[in-house]
């Protein structure tokens, strides 16, 4: 709405259709609804990767075991953690 001067509450609704976009007259302002489209467009791909995350992560686990005769305890071997941990880094 702030860019258009348009009301554009009822584009997000499923029926909302063709019809209606063309009824709303946006095409003296293709560039804002270009720019829309493509922040649009990368904030969906945002919520994807971290909904794949999320749900990669919520099976990792972390096993810690009592080192030698101290009452301390170290990380069993997370090399599967660390390299879901790099992947996840690099995709961000």
């Amino acid at each position: 709405t702030d860019e258009t001067g348009k009301n554009l509450n009822k584009a997000s609704l499923p029926e909302f259709t063709l019809v209606d976009l063309m009824e709303l007259n946006l095409g003296d302002q293709l560039d804002i609804v270009n720019k829309v489209c493509d922040t649009a467009g990368k904030e969906f791909s945002i919520e994807q990767s971290l909904d794949k995350m999320l749900i990669e992560w919520k099976g990792a686990k972390l096993s810690v075991v009592p080192y030698k005769d101290t009452l301390t305890f170290i990380l069993k071997s997370a090399d599967a953690i660390q390299q879901l941990l790099d992947d996840h880094i690099v995709m961000t």
